[in-house]
């Protein structure tokens, strides 16, 4: 029956946490399979430099901007909360005078700490010469960066930061690392470099935990181990001379750790090659070299490298590391491609990518950058679609993957955006990311291994599972709800009208031909998954396949009394009796289920709602304690009986509407 009783209610800070994944394949899923889906993200600044160097952690965003003001530099901040939000523009603390025009061309982030290299000279065809010397920017709390130092590192070429430690190579190839200490204070740690360690110049380096490498372009790469604050090599790489224009030595050597996995990219002329090498035991076995999957004049393949576990991801153009001009227009493709390992030694090419079309501008301005954290990759393209200026796009995995911890519940966006809040323990992770650019998200549900997300269109989209199940070509009505079956390998589709299509799952009947009071609105499963919940807008409910009728709203009703709002979401008590059933201003209607609360309920007298409550799931706490979640189209979440509340977007809400809450 329907009840009132005041529910306990959480009300929070709005913060959305973000969850990275780890390497790994979930349900034999082949990732070669699955496309990736582009976000472009629309970063401020008026120059064709913008994006001259990106990175990734988590679910941060770093976009180097040089020039990008009055001749200054500056490094854009960027937080995924379901969409890419400026979270901080960070810039040389001594302006206004424009000391460091190219703060920004380099960048690094472990996700507490960002680094920003402002090299001067030709080195970087990057304006006039000032302040040198890598910035460092640390968080001091949510959404707030502040300038700590100025590291005296000479003009960097290039640098990384991991774990508290930033590593940079000045023009010389000289490297260095500097350790934050218990005070706050960056100091110099010693680095053993071997007097023969290269003919060359190292104009690359990484860090990986205890691990530094440089790689220098006559091909000698050396990897150091950290004992306590001092690096001394342990090994000592060579990889291929690329060819003889101008002699033996490459012109960039670019660099990429990760684990027990080396990547070192290399470009002279036209060409280039990325040579990889893994751990076996205490050797370094390889190099497995890669080539540009269909080379071309100009390609220079090589010119920035990422690693995450498995995953290689290479950028290429036709200029120079850092933007040395060829000295004649071009127009010659730059992108990145994706690679992916599927043996020791063995790489295969997963994607060939060429964002939004960009091209090489007529100026010969940079070359993409790129950087990977999990299931997202960034990729800086200092000139873009052949206009004279920048831009960043950020391509999502719709792969979930084995061995991390995943978000107690999901928002989804209209515009295709997941956002995960807390972690709770499950057998896949899904990071907060894009699910599509090409439909209007009217619904979405959790299946065994992942998420799938209806369109308006009745297309859908599939997160970690195989592959999403098939459009109904014969559906009655308009979309409202798709539900998986149990075994993750099909899903029912329900419409407006009562129309249910059930793709590769059982056909567990539909209201085709029925005329209803009131349009359904949304659908449940029921807890043994062979039979549907169907909710009309006035509570009517009707019962599918194994599914029992509990009641519905018009039955219970006085005569001649309508609700308040109309209703909205119902789900399934987790015991496998009865349901609850959630109207737009909040209230509950519990039918031979346990009512935890309503919103009116805990509302202030009269507070009404920043907006209406559009979806509802189950938490379950254990197996005999449970609750429900309410979720707002602005992102508001309110949490009754034992369901937690983790945060929320309500304080922040998305550019899309909110239209379905995932646990």
């Amino acid at each position: 029956m329907p009840g009132h009783a005041v529910g306990r209610v959480v009300v929070g800070l709005m913060v959305a946490v973000a969850v990275g994944l780890s390497a790994g394949v979930a349900g034999g899923q082949d990732r070669r399979d699955v496309p990736l889906v582009e976000d472009r993200i629309a970063v401020a600044g008026d120059t064709n430099s913008v994006g001259s160097d990106v990175d990734l952690a988590d679910g941060l965003l770093v976009v180097g901007v040089p020039q990008a003001r009055f001749g200054a530099g500056e490094v854009q901040v960027y937080r995924y909360r379901c969409g890419w939000e400026l979270e901080a523009v960070l810039r040389d603390p001594s302006e206004p005078e424009p000391s460091s025009a190219n703060l920004g061309r380099l960048v690094a982030t472990d996700g507490e700490v960002i680094a920003s290299g402002a090299p001067v000279g030709a080195i970087t065809r990057g304006g006039p010469l000032g302040t040198s010397g890598t910035f460092v920017f640390e968080q001091v709390g949510p959404g707030f960066w502040e300038h700590t130092s100025l590291l005296a590192t000479g003009s960097p070429f290039d640098l990384a930061v991991d774990g508290g430690r930033i590593g940079t190579l000045d023009a010389q190839g000289t490297p260095q690392v500097h350790r934050r200490t218990t005070t706050g204070d960056w100091v110099a740690e010693q680095i053993d470099v071997p007097q023969d360690a290269s003919d060359g110049r190292s104009t690359g380096i990484d860090l990986d935990g205890d691990l530094l490498v440089t790689a220098a372009n006559d091909g000698r790469v050396v990897v150091y181990e950290r004992r306590g604050d001092r690096w001394s090599p342990d090994a000592h790489l060579d990889v291929p001379s690329l060819g003889h224009y101008g002699g033996e030595f490459a012109e960039f050597a670019t660099v990429a750790v990760d684990g027990d996995r080396i990547a070192i990219g290399t470009t002279i002329g036209f060409e280039g090659a990325v040579h990889l090498f893994e751990r076996d035991g205490d050797a370094w076995a390889g190099p497995t070299t890669i080539q540009a999957p269909e080379p071309e004049f100009f390609d220079r393949f090589g010119l920035d490298v990422a690693l995450d576990g498995d995953r290689l991801v290479v950028g290429d153009g036709a200029t120079g590391l850092g933007g040395t001009d060829i000295g004649f227009p071009i127009d010659a493709p730059e992108g990145v491609t994706v690679h992916e390992r599927v043996g020791r030694g063995r790489w295969e090419l997963r994607d060939d990518l060429a964002p939004s079309g960009a091209r090489v501008g007529d100026d010969g301005s940079t070359a993409p950058s790129a950087a990977i954290n999990g299931g997202r990759l960034a990729v800086g393209l200092p000139t873009i679609d052949g206009r004279d200026r920048g831009g960043v796009v950020v391509l999502d995995d719709l792969v979930a993957v084995e061995g991390s911890e995943a978000p107690a519940y999901w928002l989804v966006t209209a515009d295709g955006h997941l956002c995960g809040f807390g972690e709770d323990d499950g057998p896949d992770a899904i990071a907060d990311r894009r699910l599509s650019t090409t439909m209007t998200i009217v619904d979405a549900e959790l299946s065994n291994d992942g998420v799938i997300a209806l369109g308006d269109d009745g297309s859908m989209v599939a997160v970690g599972v195989r592959a999403a199940p098939a459009r109904p070509t014969d559906l009655d009505g308009d979309p409202v709800a798709v539900m998986p079956d149990p075994d993750g390998t099909g899903a029912w589709v329900v419409s407006s009208t009562g129309d249910v299509a059930a793709i590769d799952a059982d056909d567990v009947g539909s209201l085709d031909g029925l005329i209803l009071n009131a349009p359904i609105v949304d659908a449940t499963r029921t807890s043994d998954g062979e039979g549907l919940l169907l909710l009309a807008a006035d509570g009517g409910v009707f019962a599918l396949g194994s599914a029992t009728f509990h009641g519905s709203i018009p039955g219970v009703l006085p005569l001649g009394t309508t609700l308040a709002a109309p209703v909205v979401s119902m789900v399934a008590d987790p015991d496998g009796e009865g349901y609850v059933i959630f109207a737009a201003d909040g209230g509950a209607f519990a039918f031979d289920a346990d009512f935890h609360g309503s919103v009116p309920g805990v509302l202030p007298a009269g507070a009404t709602l920043a907006a209406p409550i559009i979806g509802a799931t189950t938490i379950a706490a254990t197996p005999t304690e449970w609750g429900y979640l309410m979720v707002g189209a602005d992102g508001g979440v309110f949490a009754f009986g034992d369901a937690g509340f983790l945060g929320s977007l309500g304080g922040n809400p998305p550019a899309s509407p909110v239209v379905s809450l995932l646990g």
